[in-house]
This record gives structure tokens, sequence and C-alpha cells, in this order.
């Protein structure tokens, strides 16, 4: 299966694998530190939270635990957050601000900027973008 049909068909189930994906690197840090000494990180989980902000992590701390209360995200030994710049699908597009999933994921996987409804193609031109997963 071509990697374009694979990442296309992630996009959909991408909040539920967040949440797997969540859980079991947390059982796996758990069981590791109990029984061996401290190692270097083999793998590495990325999770994503399309369109995930501060504002939505404080609204989601607010009410599932108060306004003092703590989140499981807050716990996370590193957490970033990234600005992706949207163009014009054209060779030499000018900024759009408001993105969407396609072109920001493969802006991170990639390091291209991209258009509205790009995945893993340049904008304006349709050439193919190695990412990082190749």
């Amino acid at each position: 299966m071509p990697f374009r049909n694979i990442v296309t068909k992630l996009v959909h189930v991408l909040p539920t694998a967040s949440c797997v994906l969540l859980a079991i690197a947390a059982s796996f840090s758990s069981a590791e530190n109990a029984t061996s000494e401290i190692e270097a990180p083999r793998h590495v989980i990325l999770i994503i939270g399309d369109g995930m902000d501060d504002q939505q992590i404080t609204i989601a701390r607010n009410y599932l635990s108060g306004a003092a209360g703590r989140l499981l995200l807050d716990e996370m030994p590193i957490r970033a957050s990234s600005q992706i710049l949207t163009i014009e699908d054209t060779l030499d597009g000018k900024p759009v601000y408001v993105g969407d999933s396609a072109n920001t994921a493969t802006s991170m996987a990639s390091g291209e900027l991209t258009s509205r409804g790009r995945i893993s193609t340049r904008a304006g031109s349709n050439q193919a973008i190695p990412t990082i997963v190749e």
C-alpha cells in the first residue's frame, strides 16, 4: 500500500490512536523503571494533539480536575508545541492563517511548507516530499 494511502487512513484513526499510544507509553514507562536501571530511551512515541492548544488543555483541565487540578498530560517529562505556517496552493504561495490536519502533519514530518489539503506533496506542484518516516 503506498505511503500516502496509509497516511490518509491514519488521519481518521489518530484521535483514538493517540489515546491508545499514551496508555501504552505509560505502561512501558512504569514497567521498565521498576525492573531495570535507567537506560537511554530506545523508542519515542510522538502524540500529536491536532488542534489542541494551551487554551483547549486548560479547558479540559478545568472541566475534568478543577482549576487547581492536574492532567496526565501535565506529568509528561517532555512536552512541546509548534506553530506551522500554511501557504497558498501556488509555487510562491503567500501565508494562509488557517491550516488543516493534512498540511500541518506534512510540515511536521518533512520540514517543508505546504498548502491546505496536502499530504506529503509540495504546494502548487504535487511533487512528493520525503518524510521522516521514509
